[in-house]
């Protein structure tokens, strides 16, 4: 049966993840030029429907020749054959990612999710409040879950990485190197080839905040705590020089991604970084500057220091002086010198 019809092709970018294995040498699979349309599969080159329409909704296939498709308001997943690997019983899946052996796929289900593989079986039960489709964080594939208003990461056996339970779990931070594949929405990490699922590559030594009894500490993708958990607070990294504030007792000091302590908790206030490295730092009434090697390049002994020039230079106030510093923390001229 051919048959004709007007449609506008959109965008079929948004496939299903996978690894790279030795798919960036391979054509497109022929079921990946399908068109999900009007209820069924529609093949450009056979210029008829490759699976005809049965559903009310359907999705692009994935590389590896799985789909998902809807009915009366149910999801399942279908192979190329138009067989049911999963039934139409779940109120959403989301795309399968080839991590595992298997493909797996978060899956929902009368408010509780849980994943299941490319045959149709439940991996891992369907027993959280809220959960993310799984990623590679460095070395590690993981996926973050939450239950009874506790946030997890678990690996593809259902394991928490954790050593402990914890009340507080932030989130792994995403740096690195974007890249687009040619199979759509798929970045990789020049550095270590993963696969990451819509979203960017993760650096090995990325760290997620966490908390016990008001104590944060940092531990990373294989749930080795890296910074024990003693500090009254940790901040966010900044974006620009990836450094994270921390605090004790009322004291501020700085850490770095590698769980490196830069400065220990010391002073009473740190100020952001310019661009050019440096920041305010004071202890009681004085101030200093210091940079993000660890450095303190110009002691806590001024009244107020201030930014000028583009940060080139810095004004400051000394025993009712003024004067000025380099970005060094040099003295580069004095009131009583002009």
């Amino acid at each position: 049966m051919q048959k004709k019809f007007p449609f506008i092709v959109t965008s079929l970018t948004a496939l299903a993840c996978f690894a790279p294995h030795d798919s960036e040498s391979r054509d497109i699979a022929t079921w990946m030029e399908w068109l999900p349309i009007e209820g069924g599969y529609f093949s450009p080159e056979a210029k008829d429907f490759a699976i005809t329409p049965k559903f009310d909704r359907t999705f692009p296939f994935d590389i590896h020749g799985y789909a998902k498709v809807a009915l009366n308001g149910k999801y399942g997943v279908i192979n190329t054959s138009g067989e049911s690997i999963l039934p139409l019983d779940f109120n959403q899946i989301w795309d399968f990612c080839y991590y595992a052996p298997e493909g797996y796929a978060l899956v929902e289900r009368e408010g509780k999710r849980g994943f299941i593989n490319t045959k149709g079986e439940v991996v891992i039960p369907i027993e959280f409040d809220d959960a993310d489709g799984f990623d590679v964080y460095g070395k590690a594939v993981l996926a973050r879950v939450e239950r009874d208003g506790r946030i997890d990461y678990i690996n593809t056996q259902g394991e928490s990485i954790f050593p402990m339970q914890l009340d507080y779990v932030g989130h792994f931070n995403a740096h690195g190197d974007e890249i687009m594949s040619a199979y759509g929405n798929i970045h990789y990490n020049k550095s270590s080839d993963y696969c990451i699922r819509g979203g960017w590559p993760v650096r090995q030594n990325d760290l997620v905040k966490v908390a016990k009894n008001n104590k944060y500490g940092l531990i990373n993708p294989q749930g080795e705590i890296v910074v024990p958990l003693q500090f009254d607070e940790i901040r966010d990294f900044d974006d620009n020089h990836h450094l994270a504030k921390i605090s004790r007792d009322g004291k501020y000091g700085l850490i770095n991604p590698q769980g490196e302590i830069v400065f220990p908790p010391q002073f009473d206030e740190i100020d952001h970084f310019e661009d050019n490295g440096l920041a305010q730092v004071r202890q009681g009434e004085k101030y200093g500057l210091i940079n993000i090697q660890g450095e303190i390049i110009a002691p806590l002994q001024f009244d107020s220091i201030d930014y000028f020039g583009d940060g080139l230079f810095v004004e400051f106030q000394q025993n009712d002086e003024t004067g000025f510093l380099n970005t060094q923390g040099q003295v580069i001229l004095k009131s009583a010198q002009i």
